[in-house]
């Protein structure tokens, strides 16, 4: 069973659904293939309300976390969709699939890396979130609503990571691991990995608020968000064994929780707004003024902020729409009046 389970068999399968959050892909995924899987391994598992899935190996204080949702087009075709697989690479086959938006082995890879640690019975437990690609909705579920459920963890492992050799410490929140306990997990692993500071946003980095170390994998994945994306089964292979060798307990746990260092600059998650700007009000959406000043000061951050969101042409196209068709009323009123 375990060698059924390893990523270079479960991602193909997990790649050809279309998985946008709240679609039709999403569901068909999760209950063809996801809930089947998990019952063949003899698991038990829990959704919240927000649907994220819970898998409890054992007690050991190790969250292991990959997203379900994609960027595909949630008004597209949600049959499955076709790809290529050759030398180990898996990709979509873009001659049949023209109109895809992504493969989705971000994060498919991660998904199937947790489903082969479920399936050796290494210690811990594995959630697998939903609206990540939507601003982190199914972590900042958990996090408001299940906190103790996290203060149980003295880490949380993410396989979603674009490349072969990155452990992400730091993300736009700031700093989410200290590099000690990154650097135990890359000598543990033997496969080139080093600690990174240049991560943007995942889940974990919502959950760093209440764990003291969070960090991002690299799942071997390339050119994500677009159809040229594609996978490099036969290093997930390696990474989901070399991770079922690692001795978490061994690692060193240096990072406070809820400590950013001085690094950051934003929270999707959470929307706790702007580290050193006038955005910095908890909870709080932003007004449409500070929204137009925060693309005119800090455009990276907000091409950031719509690029995490998983903004298509489509709702360009539909928010343009409504601003004409708001234009064209406006002149119709003004006209009518004279």
């Amino acid at each position: 069973m375990n060698n059924l389970l390893k990523p270079h068999n479960t991602l193909p399968q997990i790649c050809s659904y279309c998985r946008a959050h709240g679609s039709a892909g999403e569901r068909r995924f999760i209950n063809e293939f996801l809930v089947p899987t998990l019952n063949s391994l003899n698991v038990d598992y829990d959704f919240d309300a927000y649907g994220n899935l819970t898998v409890v190996v054992s007690d050991a204080p190790v969250l292991f976390v990959a997203h379900i949702d994609t960027v595909h087009d949630i008004n597209s075709n949600q049959e499955k969709q076709q790809l290529l697989l050759g030398d180990g690479i898996l990709s979509l086959n873009t001659e049949k699939e023209p109109f895809r938006t992504c493969l989705g082995a971000d994060d498919g890879a991660g998904i199937s890396v947790l489903l082969y640690l479920i399936s050796k019975g290494i210690g811990g437990t594995y959630l697998f979130t939903r609206c990540e690609e939507r601003g982190g909705l199914g972590a900042d579920y958990v996090l408001r609503h299940n906190k103790a459920f996290l203060e149980r963890f003295k880490m949380a492992i993410e396989i979603d990571r674009k490349g072969y050799n990155e452990i992400i410490t730091s993300q736009g929140v700031g700093d989410c691991a200290s590099n000690a306990f990154a650097q135990d997990i890359a000598d543990a692993l033997g496969m080139m990995h080093a600690p990174s500071p240049n991560g943007t946003f995942t889940d974990v980095a919502t959950f760093a608020e209440v764990i003291p170390e969070c960090v991002n994998i690299s799942a071997g994945y390339f050119n994500a968000h677009t159809c040229n994306e594609y996978v490099d089964l036969n290093y997930l292979d390696t990474l989901a064994d070399a991770l079922a060798n690692v001795d978490f307990n061994a690692l060193r746990i240096e990072r406070i929780a809820g400590d950013f260092g001085d690094f950051g600059y934003f929270n999707i998650a959470q929307g706790s707004g702007w580290h050193q700007t006038p955005f910095s009000r908890m909870d709080d959406e932003l007004t449409y003024e500070e929204v137009v000043a925060l693309v005119q000061d800090e455009p990276a951050v907000a091409a950031e902020i719509l690029f995490k969101l998983g903004v298509t042409h489509g709702d360009i196209d539909d928010v343009l729409g409504d601003l004409y068709d708001d234009y064209a009323e406006a002149v119709y009123a003004s006209d009518s009046r004279h």
